[in-house]
């Protein structure tokens, strides 16, 4: 298996026809028993001939960080063969920089808020504050609050909010 990414993979298949008409099949899934398989293209398909002949299977839309297991099937006159279990890892998603979104905040009164937002955390942990005051390029009258919840991981958005009240 090569090419291994966190969504995608290639595997490299040595076949002998025997010297028929050989079609392939291409089983694979997260268990081991086969539970709940999927199929995918073998190229070329069918092979023929009396030698060992290379096949290839593209891989594409796997789940980060996770286990596969696959088997390749061919059918000829002669019968059928299944390979022994085969296996491997996709990686875990590229760490990329966090996002955050700014939203409206609410429950405003004279003297308090609650500031409002989204973040995805770029598949890593990300620990999450707001930055508030009077000053536009918040170099003076400034204030960091920490934003609940405050700590996130993976990359889904989160909504996350704080907060705060002033004199």
């Amino acid at each position: 298996v090569t090419n291994i990414t966190h969504q995608s993979a290639t595997v490299t298949i040595d076949v002998n026809p025997g010297n028929d008409s050989t079609s392939l099949s291409f089983t694979y899934a997260t268990d081991s028993a086969f539970t709940n398989s999927q199929t995918a293209a073998v190229n070329p398909n069918p092979v023929s001939g009396g030698v060992v002949t290379t096949a290839t299977v593209d891989l594409t839309g796997l789940a980060p960080s996770t286990r596969y297991y696959y088997r390749i099937t061919g059918i000829n006159q002669s019968g059928t063969t299944v390979s022994n279990v085969g296996m491997f890892d996709t990686l875990a998603p590229p760490v990329v920089a966090p996002s955050a979104f700014v939203s409206v905040p609410t429950n405003l009164t004279a003297y308090s808020a609650t500031l409002n937002g989204a973040v995805q955390a770029g598949n890593a942990t990300a620990n999450v504050s707001f930055l508030y005051g009077t000053d536009p390029d918040f170099k003076t009258n400034t204030v960091t609050a920490a934003a609940t919840p405050f700590s996130l991981s993976g990359n889904t958005k989160t909504n996350v909010s704080v907060n705060i009240s002033f004199p």
